[in-house]
């Protein structure tokens, strides 16, 4: 098996939507940014490190893929790594951590790598668990990703048909940075034999996507689709919209078709928002390689306001104007020091705003020039 599936886990929920995403996405390489998926990946392996017992890694250590680890990383990973020990508990030993799992039931070239899981023989209960470091919420219920993830734990176990009967699954979710009603821990516990159908589901799903060819659907999928940008079947159905949009609509509404109308503009709406932003991760990458887009260029784009100088220095420096600067293990931020009197430009010369990069901003001087050229050529 290569380092990543075709039919990863991971997008188990788009290519069981859109089967056509496997081999239109390999047309299409990743553009971009992929700032945030090193820092999930090294989120990822601050978790491991800490339940592997290998090492315990501080704000300030630098992962494998070169990410600084900080402290929101940390307390995420942490909070990952209590929910994994709490159920364990001394069976801490049998836990599987990293370990990839193959998927022979779904495809034999599906396979995956579970965050955590642990088979409880004893009382027939299968935990799989799933470290999510993005904003982005994700439910658990019938999550296709934690499905693959279990029917490959099963056959691994050694658990069939008829065993599956008496197997409980407890697939659990930790978002340590999204918010949720139901909080940052989430469990969906489910029969093991009441999955059969979901696995059919994505053994049929999987065949589709492998067949070139397969069958293109839009949907909120889209959102995480590398082949966005060059999708016929999401540009269409973004024209479609176009043209609804300028047609005229009644403005007063029944309550029935008002209901179903609010669930149509919730579906264009995600569509929308994915077409845009391939496009707009596609506009940058053009840039960047320095080549003119239109009315679009990059300027610089700068992070929240942080102190340059130690800790210590910072609370001397409260310490002069009357103000206590000090949190039990820090100092408050430049922004809140400001508005608890500190002069202005000492926190300057005591801060900086790091670098965030590039951002993607409309150039108003070359929107005013090509209209300019328009006119000229339009009247010449």
């Amino acid at each position: 098996m290569g380092a990543h599936s075709p039919l990863a886990p991971s997008s188990a929920s788009r290519w069981v939507a859109c089967p056509g995403s496997v081999w239109l996405g390999g047309k299409f390489p990743e553009l971009g940014d992929t700032s945030r998926a090193d820092e999930g990946t090294a989120a990822h392996w601050v978790g491991a490190e800490i339940l592997l017992g290998t090492s315990q890694p501080q704000p300030g250590t630098v992962a494998p893929n070169g990410y600084i680890v900080d402290e929101d990383m940390l307390d995420g990973a942490t909070i990952w790594v209590e929910d994994v020990l709490a159920v364990a508990g001394d069976r801490r030993a049998e836990l599987q951590v990293e370990q990839r799992v193959a998927m022979p039931r779904i495809h034999p070239e599906a396979f995956g790598t579970p965050d955590t899981w642990l088979y409880d023989q004893a009382h027939g209960v299968l935990y799989v668990w799933d470290f999510k470091y993005g904003h982005g919420i994700v439910e658990v219920a019938e999550n296709w990703q934690m499905i693959a993830y279990v029917c490959g734990i099963l056959d691994l176990l050694g658990v069939d048909g008829r065993t599956d009967q008496h197997v409980t699954v407890d697939m659990r979710i930790v978002q340590p940075r999204a918010y949720h009603r139901a909080g940052r821990v989430r469990s969906w516990r489910v029969k093991a034999s009441d999955l059969r159908g979901h696995f059919n589901q994505l053994h049929a799903a999987a065949h589709d996507a492998m067949q070139p060819g397969a069958r293109l659907a839009a949907g909120p999928h889209c959102m995480y689709c590398p082949a966005a940008r060059g999708c016929p079947t999401l540009r269409r159905n973004i024209l479609a919209i176009a043209d609804w949009a300028e047609g005229a609509q009644p403005e007063q509404l029944p309550p029935d078709a008002l209901g179903a109308e609010l669930v149509l503009l919730e579906l264009l709406e995600k569509l929308v928002k994915a077409r845009h932003t391939a496009i707009e991760t596609q506009v940058e990458a053009t840039l960047r390689a320095g080549q003119p887009v239109g009315d679009w260029t990059l300027e610089p784009a700068y992070g929240r306001q942080k102190w340059t100088k130690p800790a210590d220095e910072v609370a001397a420096l409260g310490d002069l104007f009357g103000v206590d600067l000090r949190k039990p293990l820090d100092v408050i931020t430049p922004n809140q020091a400001s508005k608890k009197g500190v002069d202005a430009a000492v926190i300057k010369s005591y801060s900086e705003y790091p670098s965030a990069g590039m951002k993607l901003v409309r150039d108003t001087n070359l929107t005013n020039k090509a209209r300019a050229a328009f006119g000229a050529n339009r009247n010449g």
